[in-house]
């Protein structure tokens, strides 16, 4: 007899769909700049869990060989947010790298880039690769050991690569762009939105 059932937190699916459509938020400047192929990732910006600079370098690398015309656009504030700013400018990619901070509606964002990225060292259950794949965008991430491989189904879903690995992900970045979107909507709904009705099903038992 099986005791033990995970239990996924539910997430208001309809209202992220409804924000990834809204452009009240966004001033002239990023009306302007949300209509250009970009790159997008969303995090809190702490280089203790999360992983930015192996993102930004990747991104440098891609720049350097030409390999790339996608601006890298960064949603998130925190303490290495200086930090950040500082590294992109000392590789002089600040006319292609823009951090956006902290947005109430992150999904807009979300919804029109072309390659959704999360680089970190640790994960519990990344809600933000749940929205990614409930917006059917195509996902790279860090192969941490727990969270990110089970959401994507062990790169099923979207592309792993081993933390901090440069190399590894700017040629993932490459192949990710050059494939076609993904479809993963159904499949996340199914999966990560049944925790209400499984919550009162165990409790009926």
């Amino acid at each position: 007899l099986n005791k033990q059932e995970t239990i996924y937190n539910p997430f208001d699916y309809k209202k992220i769909k409804e924000k990834a459509k809204n452009y009240n938020e966004l001033s002239k400047e990023e009306k302007e700049l949300i209509t250009r192929p970009y790159i997008c990732s969303v995090g809190r910006i702490n280089e203790g869990q999360k992983d930015f600079t192996t993102l930004i370098n990747s991104y440098k690398k891609l720049v350097d060989e030409n390999k790339i015309e996608e601006n890298l656009v960064i949603v998130g504030d925190g303490s290495d947010l200086k930090l950040l700013k500082e590294h992109v400018q000392n590789l002089n990619i600040d006319k292609r790298v823009f951090f956006l901070g902290r947005k109430n509606n992150p999904y807009i964002w979300m919804n029109n880039c072309k390659l959704f990225i999360l680089s970190t060292k640790f994960e519990g259950l990344p809600v933000v690769l749940m929205e990614s794949l409930l917006l059917n965008k195509k996902i790279i991430v860090s192969n941490c050991k727990a969270g990110p491989r089970e959401i994507l189904e062990n790169g099923k879903y979207g592309k792993l690569f081993e933390i901090g690995n440069v190399e590894e992900l700017s040629e993932k970045i490459l192949i990710a762009l050059n494939e076609e979107d993904k479809n993963t909507e159904e499949y996340v709904i199914k999966k990560f939105n049944t925790g209400f009705k499984k919550l009162l099903s165990l409790i009926e038992e």
